[in-house]
C-alpha cells in the first residue's frame, strides 16, 4: 500500500477548460511545480493520482519536474506490463464497493 500525492492545494474544479477543469492541464507553470515538489516533499512519495483522473501532456511534464516517478489515472481496468508509468490505470474503491465487486474487477 502506498500514499500517493494529489497535490498540496490544487484539487480545485474549473481551473482549466473541458472536463472538471482540473489545473494539472493548465495552472501557471511555476506555481504547479511548487505545489507538486511541497505535496511529495510532504508525503515523501514519488507516486501520483492525477485529480478528477485529468491529464495532458503539461501534466505528465509537470510531475516528471517535481520528481515523481508514476502517476494514476482512472480506467477501471487493470495496469499491464510495459504500461506507460505516468499513465497507470486504477479501479477506484468507494465505500460502497463490495468484496464481491472488487473481486470481480481483478480477476
Amino acid at each position: 500500500m502506498e500514499i500517493a500525492s494529489h497535490t498540496h492545494n490544487l484539487h480545485t474544479p474549473g481551473v482549466c477548460s473541458g472536463g472538471q477543469g482540473s489545473p494539472m492541464k493548465c495552472y501557471d507553470w511555476d506555481k504547479l511545480i511548487t505545489d507538486l515538489k511541497t505535496s511529495r516533499n510532504h508525503l515523501q512519495t514519488d507516486a501520483f493520482c492525477y485529480p478528477f483522473y485529468e491529464l495532458n501532456d503539461y501534466a505528465i511534464s509537470a510531475l516528471k519536474e517535481a520528481g515523481f516517478r508514476m502517476a494514476f489515472m482512472g480506467g477501471y481496468r487493470q495496469a499491464t506490463k510495459g504500461i506507460d508509468l505516468y499513465r497507470v490505470p486504477r479501479i477506484p474503491l468507494t465505500r460502497y464497493t463490495t468484496i464481491s465487486q472488487y473481486a470481480n474487477l481483478i480477476k
